[in-house]
């Protein structure tokens, strides 16, 4: 794009235009530096799991897109109550366009086109524009990690702090024998899955749908990444399905359906990964919930200094904290569905990358 097109350029509302087919390759164009993009955009953005329209913000001036603002319409549970909200997501504005505002432009149209706007894995610049908003961070966020083996003084040092962890944690991980788990490369059932779901998506105040239909887009469906699941029983019952992705020797703990207060079946979950992944050198999870943080350094991980960051903006004023209380885990981001593209992006092409 000639760069003497911004010299005069005079953000107007005018240059929003709405998003079609036609424009699609502009927008791709625009985030060139994500070369797999167009081979997850179709699944990301035109299969919505709850059938809800996809309603990004794109900018055009003088024949050319310069901003584009995606967004993933979800179905969640909000105190108790169904409601519909939107994941900010693929935020972009062309470098020769920087610093004149489209980027503010662009969430202030977002934030007042849904009730809900949630976000999630943001970098520190994009982080500026949700705090301008008097938006606060969910403060229970971390991410937690796990070594396997230690080949430098800094590992060495996390080895032994993991080994007190796991010392302590031990009256933690005792085994239910009545619980027991099985890995699988599906979700198993339909009417199964929706069935535990329907059970335990109560317990949360607030949280993503999962049903199946959603965990069957999200995680079988993803056109390059490759999930495994673990299902929990107790007593034959089902109590848990955790999702699980590896790469190289990197290993993620990405979801799980489970009931807010069952510490056996997260205790099961984590020691069917770490078996599952055993040759692993390194365990990651992200997630808000606390009690899963526990079982987790109860099996010697430790909360990184890794800083997450997940907002929530609520157009009723009256919704005071609306990013408190939630049930949050990796798989919600859609950074992690595009570190999983990445991933199998780079396997894909391997020369490219070597």
């Amino acid at each position: 794009m000639p760069q003497e097109t911004n010299k005069n350029f005079v953000l107007d509302k005018n240059l929003t235009i709405n998003y079609s087919q036609d424009v699609k390759q502009g927008i791709l164009n625009l985030m060139s530096l994500v070369p797999y993009k167009n081979l997850i955009w179709q699944w990301q953005f035109e299969e919505n799991p709850y059938c809800l329209p996809f309603q990004p913000i794109v900018i055009n001036h003088a024949d050319n897109i310069i901003g584009f603002n995606g967004e993933m319409e979800i179905k969640i549970l909000y105190k108790g109550k169904s409601h519909n909200a939107i994941w900010s997501c693929d935020f972009f504005v062309h470098a020769d366009y920087r610093g004149k505002g489209i980027g503010k432009y662009m969430k202030e149209i977002q934030f007042n086109s849904s009730n809900l706007v949630m976000a999630f894995g943001l970098s520190d610049s994009a982080v500026s524009i949700w705090k301008n908003r008097s938006c606060l961070p969910n403060k229970d966020i971390c991410a937690l990690r796990k070594y396997r083996s230690a080949f430098n003084f800094k590992r060495l040092s996390w080895s032994f702090y993991q080994t007190l962890k796991y010392i302590k944690g031990r009256n933690f991980r005792i085994h239910n024998k009545s619980y027991r788990y099985e890995i699988l490369d599906s979700l198993g059932d339909k009417r199964v899955v929706n069935d535990l779901w329907e059970s335990i998506g109560i317990s949360y105040k607030k949280t993503v749908v999962r049903n199946y239909n959603y965990l069957h887009w999200r995680y079988e469906n993803h056109p390059l990444a490759k999930y495994q699941f673990i299902h929990i029983f107790n007593s034959e019952k089902l109590e848990a399905i955790g999702v699980f992705r590896k790469y190289k020797s990197d290993s993620y703990f990405v979801d799980m359906v489970v009931n807010s207060s069952n510490a056996q079946a997260r205790t099961e979950l984590i020691a069917g990964w770490l078996k599952l992944h055993a040759s692993s050198d390194i365990y990651h999870c992200v997630s808000t919930d606390q009690l899963l943080q526990k079982c987790l350094m109860a099996h010697g991980f430790h909360k990184t200094r890794n800083k997450q960051w997940f907002f929530v903006h609520s157009i009723n004023k009256d919704d005071l904290n609306p990013e408190n209380d939630w049930f949050i885990m990796s798989g919600d981001s859609d950074g992690e569905f595009l570190k999983a593209a990445s991933d199998c992006y780079k396997e894909m092409n391997k020369e490219e990358f070597s």
